[in-house]
């Protein structure tokens, strides 16, 4: 009875905070071993002492911080560099030069016998009896059966050829002679002034690359090997503008809404929007891992396709730096 007595009086003396305390302490042990899942990072391995299970568990922590430590870094310096583009897409100008300082460094030759008709019209007006090609019942289409004209001119290989905006009575060429040409499509029997070539224009220094006519054929873009995209005017043959880039341009392409809105596929993986009348660059895309090769409107103009050597077909809403849709073959 007295080691039982004796036994109580010791309990008690504890007191009932340190007991209470006690008693959390116990509760807070199991509550937390209760919330770690079996088996997960944060477990002891069963079966294993607790130093083996302690250093264990602590190797595997360091790895996964440093993995995730790796990520954030990797996340940040990407963030960064977004900014960065967004903000020198802003600020960034492309080198332009005007008619004036061009006219000393730009040819062109006039090949017909008269730059107007008996009535005064200029030689680019389209022959009365065509009608343009939104008119649906203006052309009926078929395959070709026979061959009808060759052009020649050219001492090099032909880029590219592009017709004359909706009546299609004119052929621009572009070539690896450095020059641009444009060829009259119907001879006299069809209400043309004949098949030959019009005029040459001469102001590349390496090969041309690309060519396009404006949304009113008044005014061709050509882009060459040399770095700098050149705006002519057609009826008189002078180089307006001329835009210095820092790499090709594949692909040029006027704005179907606005002629002052210009873009370029370039060969260092970027698209340039730019302004004609400021040369300034309005916005950049930059979402290719190769160079770009073609510009395709689409979706009443409110949208356009850039095709590129990495395999990738990008559509993008007009204005906006971030691709709407990836097409690529998953082979």
């Amino acid at each position: 009875f007295d080691l039982g007595m004796h036994d109580v009086s010791l309990h008690n003396s504890e007191g009932p905070n340190k007991r209470r305390r006690r008693r959390r302490k116990r509760q807070d042990g199991r509550a937390s071993a209760q919330s770690i899942p079996e088996g997960s990072l944060w477990a002891d391995e069963s079966g294993s002492s607790d130093d083996e299970a302690q250093q264990a568990v602590t190797a595997e922590q360091r790895a996964f911080l440093k993995e995730l430590t790796e990520r954030g870094q990797q996340a940040k310096r990407h963030m960064d560099e977004r900014e960065a583009d967004e903000q020198g897409s802003k600020e960034v100008t492309v080198d332009v030069y005007r008619e004036e300082a061009l006219r000393p460094a730009v040819k062109s030759t006039f090949h017909a016998e008269h730059e107007y008709d008996y009535q005064g019209r200029v030689w680019t007006v389209p022959p009365s009896t065509l009608r343009p090609d939104d008119d649906p019942s203006a052309h009926d289409c078929s395959l070709p059966r026979r061959l009808a004209h060759v052009w020649t001119g050219h001492s090099k290989g032909v880029q590219q050829i592009e017709w004359f905006p909706k009546y299609a009575h004119l052929l621009l060429s572009g070539s690896l002679d450095t020059t641009c040409k444009i060829f009259g499509v119907y001879d006299s029997s069809g209400g043309g002034n004949g098949r030959g070539a019009k005029r040459t224009y001469a102001g590349h220094h390496a090969p041309i690359r690309a060519i396009a006519f404006d949304n009113d054929g008044s005014t061709f873009a050509s882009s060459s090997y040399d770095k700098r995209v050149l705006l002519w005017d057609v009826e008189a043959g002078v180089a307006k503008t001329a835009f210095g880039l820092s790499s090709p341009a594949n692909s040029v392409a006027f704005y179907p809404e606005d002629n002052n809105v210009m873009l370029f596929a370039c060969a260092d993986r970027t698209v340039l929007q730019v302004d004609a009348r400021e040369g300034r660059i309005v916005q950049r895309y930059t979402h290719h891992l190769s160079a770009v090769n073609t510009i395709t409107f689409f979706d009443q103009n409110r949208r356009f396709l850039t095709t590129s050597d990495d395999k990738k077909m990008l559509a993008w809403e007009m204005h906006i730096p971030v691709p709407i849709k990836y097409i690529q073959d998953p082979s």
